[in-house]
């Protein structure tokens, strides 16, 4: 699956791809763990989640999360599965 725009709905940053809750993060690159796929993601209010990629990521957003480098400032698209932990679904 690949988000190729914003979702639309009703002014939010949330929508649904197939039975799945999409919605746009935006924040700063904390920790970067570059051989499990994974990074934080420190947000607004002193939120962090731990963003991880899928096993069938892009080539595009392989090749983004390669060039990360802590204190980027990046929006990113992403299903939570739990409330500390994000899966990416594109970098925007």
């Amino acid at each position: 699956m690949q988000v190729t725009q914003p979702v639309a709905g009703s002014g939010t940053n949330t929508g649904t791809v197939g039975n799945e809750t999409v919605q746009l993060l935006r924040g700063t690159v904390g920790q970067i763990d570059r051989t499990n796929g994974l990074f934080t993601l420190n947000m607004s209010s002193n939120v962090v989640v731990t963003v991880s990629l899928p096993y069938n990521t892009s080539s595009a957003d392989r090749t983004r999360f390669q060039n990360l480098r802590v204190g980027d400032n990046i929006q990113l698209y992403g299903v939570y599965i739990s409330n500390t932990r994000v899966e990416l679904r594109q970098f925007n």
